[in-house]
């Protein structure tokens, strides 16, 4: 995300949009993930970006719960609240870039 005013609303924009599977939403600056890197050798599988946001959800019916997060990703996209991103259902899974959703807006 470009500034924290962006994390700022994807944050209310998930908390009003994902509420009943909202599990986690966390926060990270580039400071914060170049220490990670140069301590624990850990890169960061995005591009360099001001501010980064894990938001992990957890239902009980995955095909609703996906309908929500596809819904969320997509309004983020279209005000350009966030430049790219990762959605998967296991870490060592990344597999989709929210590049899928800029072409889409």
């Amino acid at each position: 995300m470009e500034n924290f005013d962006a994390v700022l609303k994807a944050y209310k924009l998930a908390r009003s949009n994902l509420a009943e599977i909202l599990s986690s939403c966390e926060m990270m600056d580039q400071e914060s993930v170049k220490v990670v890197h140069e301590n624990m050798g850990i890169s960061c599988p995005l591009p360099d970006m001001p501010f980064y946001v894990l938001i992990e959800t957890s239902g009980s019916n995955n095909a609703h719960d996906e309908e929500k997060i596809y819904n969320y990703l997509t309004t983020c996209a279209q005000e350009k609240i966030i430049l790219d991103g990762i959605t998967t259902s296991e870490p060592s899974k990344m597999k989709v870039r929210l590049s899928k959703w800029n072409k889409l807006c």
